[in-house]
């Protein structure tokens, strides 16, 4: 990269005087310590720097080679290879570039051009802010030469290990012993630092994720807008530049506010100063005009494209539903910093401008009464606003006319509507005395072609939820000793999975007849319709995890009988809790080896993993695969109905909720037919490289060892 040159000179008048030039003392104590600055105390990053600084000088080789389509090659350390090493595949170097660039701080051959990331000719030594060694092997003309780079006393050496024929492809590989410690820091860094990398880089030794962890919510020439309140990110020569916005006081109020929602800028090379280490910018005047230039471009592509999203709304009100959602979604407000007042005017929809906040005051005082009645308290109640001064404009918002004949705000339809549509939070009721109120109304609001429904076409609560309307059926259902649970009750009111507090309970339960003393079937004894003191929507949501289960209850009635008819039933009729433990127990039992296998395995962590049918790959009789092969076994041997139930009743207790359910002493299980662990310590002695080994490990290394080993 070529280094961006202050060309201002301080001009000194009134002395007549030769200057003498400022540099680096000639005594050695002074180098030396120089020398320890600049490769050791100058990194803050020293594992991110080791990363970052090989694998841009190995990108910036592939593409001095003709090669920059070309990845390189990182093996990151583990267990089993505790080594740091990038592969590049440009042309390599010979002996004398290896001292050139190897054993001279400052020295670089990437100046003359902006195609490279390197400038500073400190980053190939970036090996001596980890450790105390490092290795350079270059491949070039048919040779490979290897060398070893070393602190010897305080002072940096290299040495000339060997040289041999090679048909290699050409290229240079520095590799770096790393410390057992560190082995998942150079993991976890590693996905940071490649992933801003153009060609992402072949990983070996380790898993990465290079799947994006900010998904842009917009994207335009050279950036992208992710709004998650987190740094935005400079990125030049494959390298992620946090940018810090308070290191730019000239920016404006949008500029500011851009940078701390959240933005990648891509940059080319040279356009921005970097600091020596390169974990950073430096903010002289040079790379804060171009930040800002960028800046103001992304505004006026950001507000264009936001406008683009709305242009096909059929209405202001529709226009401004998307506007809420558009700075609400993403950078809605870290921090007291808002899209919005990047946005606020160059959004606009037919030419006029959009708010988030809708005016409902009856300005002109027309015949007209608004109320507004949102889902509250985690959608249990209704609250209720009359004739406010304004609302949210939001899709999940519902306007409605009121056309009933009487005029009057009808509860029962609106909690109706709320309750059977979960794609809205609540509704706008309008009372017009007429229609030229509403005319004048709708159009000072701009509603004219906003969606509306009738309150007429919404069926009220009692009905909406399959009870019976009319307070005589109501009273009649009181009066009755005998019910069924129904079979047309939503299982999940609300989206929180909790009961609508205020509805009647007695709509859970249907009226029926049945035979107390001759008959049979299974009960619970009702208090105020609740089911042997629980919530009847508890007592559905319960049925339905039976079902889910295939407990052969769940397709049975549940009858409710108030106490009076409890006491009596005759000796066919089962308590829910009773006929639970029975079935429970019935299912349960022959299956209890199986379960106890499965919750010892569940708790065992093997030496290794391998796919149960990569087990098969280990040698017969060996000890490995048997072990594997038993956990395997173990694992998988109870179904997946039985480990669930083992889950409800063995293995946890009761649920939450469910003071019936079998208690946790209701079934003993027996010891797993094999120990894993003296299993797995027999495993160990007899493979004793498995105990440094991590979890993952190549499959073919593992068989090979095991076959070395053998049975």
């Amino acid at each position: 990269m070529k280094v961006i040159q202050d060309n201002n000179r301080a001009l000194i008048g009134g002395i007549d005087a030769t200057p003498t030039n400022i540099g680096i003392s000639d005594n050695a104590e002074d180098q030396l310590m120089i020398l320890n600055v600049l490769t050791n105390t100058l990194y803050s990053d020293k594992v991110g720097a080791c990363e970052r600084e090989y694998g841009c000088n190995g990108m910036d080789a592939n593409v001095e080679a003709g090669r920059g389509d070309q990845p390189i090659e990182v093996s990151l350390p583990n267990r089993l290879n505790q080594e740091f090493s990038v592969r590049d595949f440009g042309f390599g170097m010979s002996e004398e570039q290896i001292l050139n660039v190897f054993c001279k701080l400052g020295r670089s051959t990437k100046r003359g051009s902006n195609a490279f990331t390197g400038m500073l000719g400190i980053g190939s030594k970036a090996g001596f802010a980890y450790g105390d060694l490092f290795t350079v092997t270059s491949w070039t003309n048919g040779h490979k030469a290897s060398y070893q780079c070393y602190r010897d006393a305080g002072g940096l050496r290299l040495l000339k290990l060997g040289e041999v024929p090679s048909d290699a492809p050409d290229g240079i590989q520095v590799t770096v012993p790393v410390r057992t410690a560190d082995i998942e820091t150079f993991r976890i860094r590693a996905a940071s630092v490649y992933r801003y990398f153009k060609v992402r880089p072949i990983i070996h030794g380790a898993k990465i994720d290079f799947a994006e962890s900010k998904v842009a919510e917009l994207s335009g020439t050279d950036w992208r807008y992710i709004g998650d309140g987190e740094s935005s990110v400079a990125i030049m020569g494959n390298v992620g530049y946090t940018i810090d916005p308070s290191a730019m006081t000239a920016l404006t109020s949008k500029q500011q506010t851009l940078l701390r929602l959240g933005l990648e800028l891509d940059f080319q090379i040279g356009d921005l100063e970097i600091a020596a280490t390169r974990e950073g910018l430096q903010y002289r005047e040079h790379t804060v005009k171009k930040i800002a230039a960028k800046l103001d471009q992304i505004i006026a592509e950001i507000s264009k494209a936001y406008t683009d999203k709305i242009a096909n709304a059929k209405s202001y009100w529709e226009a401004c539903c998307a506007f809420t959602e558009i700075t609400t979604k993403r950078g809605g407000n870290v921090y007291g910093y808002n899209i919005k007042t990047v946005i606020d005017t160059a959004v606009k929809w037919n030419g006029q401008n959009l708010d988030r906040c809708f005016d409902l005051e009856n300005k002109e005082k027309l015949g007209v009464s608004v109320v507004v009645a949102s889902k509250a308290n985690y959608r249990t109640t209704i609250h209720k606003y009359v004739n406010p001064f304004d609302t949210v404009a939001s899709k999940r918002t519902q306007l409605i006319i009121n056309d009933l004949p009487a005029k009057c705000y009808s509860p029962t339809r609106v909690r109706g509507f709320l309750d059977n549509n979960k794609d809205f939070d609540a509704v706008i009721v309008f009372t017009f005395t007429d229609g030229n109120s509403q005319d004048k109304y709708w159009k000072a609001r701009k509603l004219t072609d906003a969606p509306t429904i009738d309150l007429s076409s919404i069926t009220p609560l009692s009905t909406a939820n399959g009870g019976t309307a009319g307070p005589s059926a109501h009273k009649a259902k009181h009066s009755a000793n005998v019910f069924v649970l129904g079979s047309q009750i939503k299982q999940a009111p609300n989206s929180y999975g909790n009961p609508i507090r205020g509805r009647a309970k007695s709509l859970w339960w249907d009226r029926t007849t049945t035979d107390l003393k001759g008959g049979s079937g299974v009960y619970v004894v009702l208090d105020c319709f609740n089911a042997d003191n629980v919530h009847p929507f508890t007592l559905c949501e319960m049925r339905t995890q039976l079902k889910n289960l295939g407990v052969p209850l769940a397709s049975k009635p549940i009858y409710g009988f108030k106490p009076e008819s409890a006491k009596k039933v005759g000796a066919g009729w089962k308590s829910l809790k009773q006929a639970l433990l029975d079935e429970f127990t019935a299912m349960v039992s022959p299956k209890l080896q199986a379960v106890s296998d499965y919750n010892a395995a569940h708790v065992h962590t093997p030496v290794v993993k391998l796919h149960a049918t990569n087990i098969k790959l280990l040698p017969d009789n060996s000890l490995l695969r048997k072990y594997l092969a038993e956990y395997e076994r173990m694992l998988t041997g109870a179904g997946k109905a039985t480990m669930e139930l083992a889950r409800c009743t063995v293995g946890n207790g009761i649920p939450r909720g469910y003071t019936w359910w079998p208690p946790i002493g209701s079934f003993t299980l027996p010891k797993p037919t094999t120990s894993l662990e003296v299993e797995l310590k027999s495993v160990l002695a007899n493979y004793p490289m498995l105990n440094y080994t991590q979890h993952e490990i190549k499959v073919q290394d593992l068989v090979d060892y095991v076959s070395l080993v053998g049975v």
